[in-house]
């Protein structure tokens, strides 16, 4: 499941990107932002339900902690380098035109 669920959020996040890059209209993207986002709980509870099984029990609650709160802190951070990026994309593009 979870080989599956990241290889399709994947293709879906090309997607966006590809669907910004060519200009498709907001609802699209917002349809498979939200797709995404729904793929990634299913990640988030592989990954929860996979824990017990790499982690010794006593260190178990540290650990599901600590991985929930990278993954949104990856996500925090994903975002802002994509609002980067195109910032910095449209000025240089905007530059060559």
């Amino acid at each position: 499941m979870l080989v599956i669920a990241n290889l399709l959020r994947g293709i879906l996040i090309l997607l966006a990107a590809t669907a910004v890059a060519i200009g498709v209209a907001n609802v699209v993207l917002f349809l498979v932002a939200l797709v995404v986002l729904g793929i990634s709980r299913f990640v988030g509870s592989g990954l929860s339900a996979a824990l017990p099984h790499v982690v010794p029990v006593r260190h178990l609650v540290e650990s599901n902690s600590i991985a929930v709160t990278l993954g949104a802190m990856f996500a925090v951070l994903g975002g802002g380098t994509a609002i980067l990026l195109r910032a910095l994309l449209a000025s240089v593009i905007t530059v060559l035109a």
